[in-house]
């Protein structure tokens, strides 16, 4: 296996990985809101969508507004798009060859 081939692998295993643990995040901060939020509110874990993603931030952050589980389900999707654009710009300018 030659050293572009492990890089790939690598920065494609590091994007999965801060996906799978920013899903874990997530499901960590429905769980502390729905501690929170009476049985008839409370958000289920099943499926997701825009309108769903900003409930859950505005509950989050009114009911522990010095939470910091939103913040770190951030930094793991931003860096899992980070590691997918490094890449796909190393395929686009030749260095994984």
């Amino acid at each position: 296996m030659s050293f572009q081939l492990i890089a790939q692998i690598f920065l494609f295993l590091l994007a999965i990985s801060c996906m799978i643990g920013a899903g874990f995040v997530t499901f960590a901060v429905i769980g502390e809101v729905n501690r929170k939020l009476p049985e008839e509110e409370q958000i289920s874990y099943l499926w997701s969508h825009y309108w769903k993603s900003r409930k859950i931030k505005y509950e989050y952050g009114r009911l522990y507004p010095t939470g910091r589980l939103w913040f770190y389900g951030n930094v793991l999707t931003y860096a899992a798009f980070g590691f997918l654009l490094a890449l796909v710009l190393g395929w686009r300018f030749g260095i994984f060859k």
